[in-house]
């Protein structure tokens, strides 16, 4: 299976790190249905929990079996570009013979997809058919093979759509994956290694596994992207992707996509399979159904989900919400008025769970729609409405600056208290002018330098590290020594912070002893 600034220095390593949130157009208030989806054949009842005993799945697999394809992608091989002026040589061929196209054999590769519409659209994966020359589609009960060609790609979300020209061809009936359940049945049904029309049976193991897109430091699936992924211990195997999940009724619940296994995404099954929530597929490829694209909508923060220590450092019960770390000048979410520090608690009245689930939730939106976002900011609700934007390209993204923020508050401590107050391990110094020339700092932005970390201490273990700078003490700007170790010392608990440094902004929580 394959898986596949104008700011100085420091801060302008930022510039790259804003967040542009997946997009579709069906869940938006007031739009009407596509063509495509009206093809579609859906079935959202929930399963019954009833506890009967099935003594066979085959009911569900003749539901399904006729509408899964084999897919072989070939691809030419890739001529580096500074041989291409000689291949007319044939002494450059001897050399090279791996690069003639008359003895080179092309690159295969096999995945799987499935039927959702009569005349010929398949769902598959974006590795399945990415870079793809030809593309060849084969109905495990058929003779025939079908030339195939890309509608569209989202990478974003691993999902593509393609299409053969035939009519009159069986569909997948699509479940709702919004109501399936950890205990599900879920049957996984492809060509694993090229052997076509293969069913295996496991249960839905996990909901809603985030990539690690968005929280510090990744996560174990990966870089992340837009999705979120429905885990399963039904046998996953290379040439599995693209086909469908299926429950006890033979509908559609998930795309196949990946797998974890003793060697990362390679290797055999051992049951963690991860597939594409079928809901968020299906709005994915009535996007590439309409115009081959996926316009994505954009934020422009850099966000985290919180953790129990940093909810209660907010005060708040429970780690809800997504912590903003940066705002982007210029961008729909500097526009709004969003600063770092806020929690995003809500978007158009519906719960955000953490970054994960702001990113899917704003995964409904396109460029131009307006939310309503609940923001908790120095312990206070407020509303905010936004406008989404257009994502940026690599180049302008580049470019963008993280907005300065509102001047230093001091922080006033009672006049007799004294200094000293000091986070174990940790050696501060207040920033000289050339050190703040050098990092582009103005003489009232915030930022104390962190010259030393002992490497046993809490604070290293939480990611602190020498040549960071930190900017907020609690709900405070600081920029000297001195403000700080007073914060400290008044302090009565343990210690928020936010910190700079040259992988971007993000906020700890110390320990005072």
């Amino acid at each position: 299976m394959m898986i596949q600034t104008t700011r100085p220095k420091l801060l302008a390593i930022l510039s790259g790190l804003a967040l542009g949130l997946s997009a579709s157009p069906t869940t938006a208030q007031n739009r009407s249905q596509s063509a495509f989806r009206e093809a579609l054949k859906i079935d959202g009842k929930p399963l019954s929990s009833a506890g009967q005993r099935m003594l066979s799945y085959a009911d569900a697999v003749d539901a399904i079996r006729d509408s899964v394809v084999l897919i072989t992608s070939r691809k030419r091989p890739q001529v580096p570009p500074q041989l291409r002026p000689y291949l007319n040589d044939p002494r450059i061929l001897r050399m090279f013979p791996q690069y003639d196209p008359n003895r080179a054999p092309d690159q295969s590769g096999l995945g799987s997809g499935f039927v959702v519409t009569a005349d010929g659209y398949i769902i598959t994966n974006n590795h399945v058919v990415q870079g793809a020359d030809e593309i060849e589609v084969s109905f495990p009960a058929l003779e025939e093979v079908y030339p195939a060609k890309i509608i569209g790609r989202d990478p974003g979300t691993d999902i593509a759509l393609i299409k053969i020209d035939v009519e009159g061809l069986k569909t997948a009936t699509l479940g709702d994956s919004d109501n399936t359940r950890v205990g599900d049945i879920a049957l996984a049904i492809g060509s694993p290694l090229g052997l076509s029309d293969t069913v295996t049976m496991g249960i839905i193991s996990a909901l809603g596994r985030d990539t690690g897109k968005g929280k510090q430091g990744g996560g174990i699936l990966g870089d992340g992207g837009y999705e979120t992924f429905i885990q399963t211990d039904a046998s996953i195997n290379g040439g599995n992707s693209g086909g469908p999940l299926v429950d006890g009724l033979g509908r559609v619940v998930g795309v196949n996509t990946f797998i974890i296994s003793g060697n990362g995404t390679a290797g055999g099954n051992i049951g963690l399979g991860f597939a594409v929530p079928i809901n968020l597929a299906v709005r994915i490829a009535e996007d590439l159904a309409d115009d081959g694209s996926v316009d994505r909508g954009f934020l422009g923060v850099n966000m985290e989900s919180l953790t129990q220590d940093m909810a209660a450092s907010f005060g708040l019960d429970k780690p809800d919400g997504a912590l903003v770390h940066a705002v982007f000048e210029g961008t729909p979410a500097g526009d709004a008025g969003l600063r770092p520090g806020d929690i995003i608690m809500t978007v158009d009245g519906e719960t955000v769970d953490d970054s994960g689930s702001l990113r899917i939730h704003i995964g409904s939106l396109r460029p131009g729609d307006k939310a309503a976002f609940g923001v908790l900011r120095r312990g206070k609700a407020i509303n905010l409405p936004v406008t989404l934007g257009r994502k940026p390209d690599p180049q302008q993204a580049s470019q963008m600056r993280p907005v300065r923020g509102d001047a230093p508050s001091e922080i006033q401590p009672p006049k007799d208290a004294e200094l000293g107050g000091r986070i174990p391990g940790v050696e501060i110094a207040d920033l000289t002018a050339e050190q703040r020339r050098r990092l582009g700092l103005r003489k009232n932005d915030p930022g104390i330098l962190v010259v030393a970390v002992d490497p046993e201490s809490d604070a290293a273990r939480k990611g602190l590290r020498t040549g960071d700078l930190i900017v907020e003490i609690g709900f405070d700007s600081v920029r000297e020594t001195e403000t700080f170790e007073r914060a400290v010392a008044e302090s009565e608990g343990n210690i928020r912070v936010r910190v700079l440094t040259r992988g971007g902004t993000y906020f700890l929580v110390l320990n005072k002893a």
